[in-house]
């Protein structure tokens, strides 16, 4: 199974990726900000992480720093509806594996999660008991 964590400060937003990822068999736990997100990422052993650029506490290029030290492995996709090319450039220069606008169809978002869990090496598979909220 596909183990994702879904971080956004909207809980409208966290709990609509969850059922749908859900529906494709996608173990999902929620965070509802940063730095709870960073504690699942720390607790747990993800295959992806959903997240919202702008956050409470830190920003979405903090938040990827810090998965990045944690396990630079882990793919992170940011959805957000920044519209601003030059910010949604360095997201990806900074590692983040794709940009997903929130204008963007749930088609694209599951390709692109798809395309980060099946496209990375030694990605995780085994059924460990995960929880659905953090």
């Amino acid at each position: 199974m596909t183990r994702v964590l879904v971080i956004d400060d909207e809980k409208r937003i966290r709990e609509s990726y969850k059922n749908l990822l859900k529906t494709m068999d996608c173990v999902v736990d929620v965070a509802h900000g940063s730095l709870e997100g960073i504690d699942c990422f720390i607790s747990r052993i993800y295959d992806v992480v959903l997240t919202d650029f702008n956050l409470d506490e830190l920003n979405g290029l903090q938040m990827l720093e810090f998965f990045q030290i944690i396990d630079a492995k882990i793919p992170v996709i940011f959805f957000s509806g920044i519209v601003d090319s030059k910010v949604i450039a360095k997201i990806l220069e900074q590692g983040a594996f794709d940009f997903v606008p929130h204008s963007a169809g749930t088609r694209f978002l599951l390709h692109t999660i798809s395309k980060a869990v099946y496209e990375r090496p030694n990605h995780v598979t085994d059924d460990i008991e995960r929880c659905n909220e953090c």
